[in-house]
């Protein structure tokens, strides 16, 4: 800061040697820095030893963390190995004094260090997670007491600390599973063994519900349009046959009155039958198609008000000589 305000008050008078002044200054003041965040550390490192002889473990340990965060260093990790190792968190000490060891410039705190590392190996508790290799490995999280579980530490067994852990395991498409398991303070082998996470096979999709309305009544009125087109394609047979005849007819006796040609007499007498067949399948296909209109109307309104009575249907065909009709009746 200094340097700068030199800069902003004399711009054109700047020559080397300012330059020199001002980067001893710049100099002076980032080591002024660093001598008070490496004093902060070490009133915190000292904090934690004092409380670590008062016997306050979960104080001394605080103030060791909060060392490490203003500045990282030998010392405090080692206090925060002994604060760990007090409290029988054996993994966690084991942790802090490998980082002191890699930390310590001093022969003896490297030493200190290394002899607790060895002490504490055989001690350790470790806990496995298996995964099985048809899992469905994608999309797959597991985090351990809450924190993630990285998939490179699956199926290792990882020094932890005793107590009670909470293994869950989360996949798209299901339900989160929970896994509870309980490690000793030393000299423990758990497994957590995660459930076969294969895709299970997909039940097929239940059958669309039929449309609003599609009750019994509507499936008999589409058969019973069916049966009509049917009798309708019945009776244009039978017409045009009808019709073939009666031409034949005519040709073989042209005249009204002939009587004289038998084979005119029998084609006439079949176009008439025929004629009346294709009257009664008219009639029939009429009737069939007024009957599905009646069902398909009155299913509508039992599809939505709720189970009623079938419409009463009265149909009555009249046959007389060179007529056919059909009546039909309903009551709802």
């Amino acid at each position: 800061m200094l340097a700068m305000e030199l800069m902003a008050a004399r711009p054109r008078d700047w020559r080397p040697a300012h330059v020199a002044v001002a980067v001893v200054v710049a100099l002076c003041a980032a080591g002024g820095a660093g001598r008070a965040q490496s004093g902060s550390a070490g009133a915190l490192n000292d904090e934690g030893y004092r409380l670590l002889d008062e016997g306050k473990i979960a104080e001394a340990c605080e103030a060791f963390e909060a060392s490490n965060r203003v500045q990282p260093g030998a010392g405090a990790y080692l206090g925060l190995g002994q604060c760990r190792e007090r409290n029988h968190q054996l993994a966690s000490a084991w942790s802090a004094y490998q980082k002191a060891q890699t930390r310590a410039h001093e022969a003896p705190k490297r030493a200190f260090a290394s002899a607790r590392i060895t002490a504490l190996e055989p001690r350790l508790s470790y806990l496995t997670v298996t995964v099985s290799e048809t899992s469905c490995a994608a999309g797959v999280t597991i985090t351990r007491n809450g924190t993630r579980l990285d998939p490179r530490l699956w199926n290792r067994p990882l020094p932890i600390d005793g107590g009670d852990y909470v293994i869950e395991v989360r996949t798209a498409g299901r339900e989160p599973r929970q896994i509870q398991v309980h490690v000793p303070e030393e000299r423990g082998q758990v497994t957590a063994a995660v459930p076969d996470l294969e895709c299970a096979a997909v039940p097929l999709p239940l059958p669309p519900p039929p449309p609003p309305g599609w009750t019994l009544r509507r499936k008999l009125a589409v058969g019973s349009f069916a049966a009509g087109a049917a009798a309708a394609v019945t009776g244009t047979a039978l017409g045009l046959w009808a019709k073939r005849d009666h031409d034949r007819s005519d040709e073989l006796c042209p005249e009204v009155s002939c009587i004289s040609s038998a084979q005119a007499t029998s084609l006439s007498r079949s176009a008439h039958n025929l004629s009346i067949g294709a009257d009664v399948a008219f009639g029939i296909a009429g009737a069939a198609v007024i009957t599905g209109a009646i069902l398909w109307f009155t299913g509508e309104r039992q599809a939505s008000n709720g189970a009623a009575a079938p419409p009463a249907v009265t149909i009555a065909p009249a046959v007389s000589p060179g007529r056919f009709a059909v009546t039909a009746a309903w009551s709802f």
